[in-house]
């Protein structure tokens, strides 16, 4: 084994780009063209503990339980209320402040998250009712 190596810890794979969740909890999205991003928190505040990738976006989960995005917004996928693109750092979705959350999951326009509490959570495109609520509207509000 090379002592040097970083170990990947999980995978996740988007439209055009891969994430790989590093042991060290580091994640880096490379796209097809070799091009690379990194997300970092601050080690000891938290971790990245998983990564969900969606068509054109990355949903990040801590250690701590709380979740972050990145990417393509125009459907309202990235969780922050309107339909902006996050480009230049992954940031924190407020909405689910102060929830724990314990699971998530990215489909193509629209994303998930599972508190611990067992309460789920849903934004983005919504047109065949793939957010799980009685309207085919999509939306970039999270509703608590």
């Amino acid at each position: 084994m090379d002592e040097g190596k970083i170990k990947v810890k999980q995978l996740s794979v988007g439209s055009s780009f891969v994430c790989a969740l590093l042991e060290t909890g580091l994640v880096k999205a490379i796209d097809e063209e070799g091009s690379s991003v990194k997300f970092e928190l601050e080690a000891d505040l938290d971790e990245f503990e998983y990564v969900a990738c969606g068509h054109e976006h990355v949903l990040l989960l801590t250690k701590k339980g709380s979740v972050y995005s990145y990417g393509m917004g125009s459907r309202g996928q990235l969780g922050h209320g309107n339909s902006e693109d996050v480009t230049e750092d992954c940031k924190l979705i407020e909405a689910l402040e102060g929830i724990k959350i314990i699971q998530i999951s990215a489909g193509s326009w629209h994303s998930l998250a599972l508190s611990e509490f067992g309460d789920v959570y849903s934004w983005g495109l919504n047109e065949s009712g793939q957010l799980g609520v009685d309207s085919t509207r999509d939306t970039s509000k999270i509703d608590l």
